[in-house]
């Protein structure tokens, strides 16, 4: 099915249900989650939200509270506030989420790891550090755990604990978890363009230059732009700004690396760099 074909079918679906309203009341609680993604597509936010909330409404009273399906519909509205930078209700939303998902699964298993995850994002957005490394580092761990190192969701946990380390300029810690982010993501994707696979390139690449390797930085730079010259207009702001990156990088490498200059500054990042735990 061609993307344009995907778009018309969306668009006469949209049109349906802003011409039927009468009939919205009629709707499933997966059919509002799917309304919820299309309004997403439009970046219509408080469509979304409302959409969310009438799937949670629907399993709520239809499930209980104590539900696998009430969990995931707390969750997608926790998310949809977090997206509309509405922090304080989301974090109670995905606090509910999580709530419910450890007295089901307990707090070992794989769909609690996605909430502890997502509550470390909003903690993180919040300048909440502490509480954001101990939620990415329970995620990691309880990914390895139940699914596995070489699963993409392994891979989402190792890169959220490298940008949280790299945030902090901790870029040493951060380097190898970038690394093993990029190693699963190549096995998984393999010759497949993802924009996930692109991002991890991009960030393993700016982490090789705050270290000061710039040939490093300079050669895995290049792999994320050929991925996102393939999925990206030129005139995207990930393509241009990761070529402006490029230009940097490059610049950096025409020194003349025996310089005073570039041996204090190497130094100085090793030294910056070490080990970091909150």
């Amino acid at each position: 099915m061609t993307k344009t074909l995907k778009k018309e079918q969306k668009n006469i679906i949209l049109d349906a249900f802003f011409t039927h309203q009468e009939d919205i009341i009629l709707l499933t609680a997966e059919e509002y989650n799917k309304l919820a993604i299309l309004y997403k597509s439009k970046n219509l936010n408080n469509k979304v939200i409302e959409s969310y909330q009438e799937a949670l409404r629907i399993r709520e009273t239809s499930l209980g509270f104590v539900h696998r399906k009430t969990a995931e519909s707390y969750n997608n509205l926790a998310q949809a506030y977090f997206e509309a930078n509405i922090n304080f209700k989301a974090k109670i939303l995905y606090k509910k989420a999580l709530e419910i998902r450890e007295k089901i699964f307990g707090i070992g298993h794989k769909e609690t790891a996605t909430i502890y995850a997502n509550l470390a994002h909003l903690y993180f957005k919040e300048q909440n550090l502490q509480q954001a490394s101990i939620l990415y580092r329970k995620a990691l761990h309880i990914r390895l755990n139940t699914v596995g190192e070489s699963h993409l969701d392994t891979a989402s946990s190792y890169h959220d604990l490298a940008y949280f380390y790299a945030s902090q300029y901790a870029y040493g810690n951060a380097l190898e978890l970038f690394k093993k982010a990029l190693t699963i993501k190549k096995a998984i994707y393999g010759s497949n363009i993802n924009s996930n696979l692109a991002k991890s390139y991009t960030h393993l690449a700016l982490c090789y230059y705050h270290l000061c390797q710039y040939q490093e930085a300079y050669n895995t730079l290049k792999k994320g732009i050929e991925i996102e010259s393939k999925i990206y207009a030129e005139d995207d702001l990930h393509l241009i700004l990761s070529k402006r990156n490029l230009r940097d990088i490059k610049k950096e490498l025409s020194r003349d690396k025996s310089s005073l200059f570039s041996k204090i500054k190497k130094f100085i990042f090793q030294i910056i760099s070490k080990k970091y735990i909150i």
